[in-house]
């Protein structure tokens, strides 16, 4: 099992830099990341680590819809790349 600094603190890192337009852009760079720690912990011991992490206080649910969010925007991404991919052929 990975521990949860392993997985989250590129992600917290990201958002504490000021480069980062938002959290939902850091979570649409880091799904993989956030996916694979969802496999190991509980969403309240994600949202605990990132919350201490990064001095936030955001709910549990907003980090599950972030991370909905960027599934969909993968989802759809690659849906484009496939219609790109073929039409070239």
């Amino acid at each position: 099992m990975k521990k949860i600094d392993s997985l989250l603190s590129p992600i917290c890192e990201a958002i504490k830099e000021t480069n980062s337009k938002s959290k939902q852009a850091v979570f649409n760079m880091y799904l993989s990341n956030i996916l694979e720690a969802k496999s190991y912990y509980t969403w309240e011991q994600i949202t605990d680590y990132i919350n201490n992490k990064t001095k936030t206080e955001l709910a549990q649910k907003t980090y599950i819809n972030m991370t909905e969010r960027a599934k969909k925007r993968q989802k759809c991404t690659g849906q484009k790349d496939l219609k790109k991919s073929t039409n070239m052929i």
